[in-house]
C-alpha cells in the first residue's frame, strides 16, 4: 500500500535537499535485512512524496518522478577493520575533515553538520585516523528513540552515511551519494556511545567507493554500509 511522506528541513543533507542516509533508512524501514538504495534525484524537502511498493522493494516518487528506489539484497560481506581506540578517535576529531572547502557548506547537515545543536542533528564530525580512515564518536540523544529505548534504525542508517563522504574528501572536491547499501545487525540503546568509521576502497573516474562501519565503544559491529559517491561540480 502506498505511503505518503514529507521530509522536514531537520533532515537535510545538502542545504536544499534531504540527507541521503536518512532517506535511505526511511525507505529501508519498509523492508527487512540488507537493503540497497539508489538515489536518482535530489530529495526535495517539505514536499509530498509517495513510497510505492514494488516486487523487489519500494520506490520513492514525487508524482510521476522517481526520486529513489530500494531493493532487498543478500546479507553484506562485512569487510571491517577492528574498531579504533576511543582516545585516537577523540584526537582525530580535533581536526575535522569536512570544513566547507569543497565550495558548499554542509554545516547544517542532519548527520555531520557542526552548526546543528545537540538533540537536533547527529553531529558526527569526523577526523582522520593514522590509518587513513575517517572516524567520529557519536552519542545518540533521546529524540532518536524507537519507543523501546533503542536507537531507531533510520538513524543508524543516517550515521553510516557522512563518514563515507569524509573518507574521500579532499579540498575542492564535492561528491554526492549515489547508491547506499546497508545492513543493521544490532540495536544499541540511546544511552550507548558509538564509534563510526569510513574508508575509501577504490575510485573509478568520477565514482568513489566507500565502506562505513558503526561500532559500540567495546568494538561490537552495529551496522555496515557500502556506498558509491559521484563527484559533482555543484549542488
Amino acid at each position: 500500500m502506498n505511503k505518503e511522506i514529507i521530509i522536514s528541513e531537520r533532515f537535510c543533507g545538502p542545504p536544499d535537499s534531504g540527507n541521503g542516509g536518512y532517506v535511505s533508512g526511511l525507505m529501508a524501514s519498509e523492508l527487512e535485512g540488507a537493503v540497497e538504495v539508489t538515489l536518482r534525484k535530489p530529495i526535495p524537502l517539505l514536499t509530498k512524496m509517495n513510497l510505492d511498493p514494488t516486487d523487489e522493494g519500494v520506490d520513492l516518487r514525487e508524482g510521476n518522478t522517481l526520486i529513489a528506489e530500494a531493493r532487498r539484497v543478500e546479507s553484506l560481506d562485512m569487510l571491517t577493520h577492528k574498531a579504533p581506540v576511543r582516545a585516537d578517535v577523540v584526537e582525530a576529531m580535533l581536526e575535522p575533515i569536512v570544513c566547507g572547502d569543497e565550495g558548499v557548506s554542509f554545516g547544517h547537515c542532519f548527520v555531520c553538520g557542526s552548526d546543528r545543536a545537540e538533540g537536533d542533528g547527529l553531529r558526527i564530525i569526523c577526523g582522520r585516523l593514522a590509518d587513513g580512515r575517517s572516524a567520529a564518536l557519536w552519542q545518540p540523544d533521546p529524540t532518536l528513540d524507537d519507543g523501546n529505548g533503542c536507537v531507531d534504525p533510520v538513524y543508524l542508517w543516517s550515521a553510516l552515511d557522512c563518514p563515507g563522504y569524509a573518507s574521500i574528501h579532499e579540498a575542492g572536491r564535492l561528491a554526492l551519494l549515489g547508491r547506499f547499501t546497508a545492513e543493521i545487525i544490532a540495536r544499541p540503546s540511546v544511552s550507548e556511545p558509538m564509534i563510526v568509521c569510513g574508508e575509501k576502497t577504490r575510485q573509478d573516474g568520477r565514482k568513489f567507493y566507500t565502506n562505513t562501519t558503526l561500532y559500540t565503544t567495546t568494538g561490537q559491529v552495529v551496522g555496515f554500509a557500502k556506498a558509491i559517491w559521484i563527484s559533482v561540480d555543484s549542488v
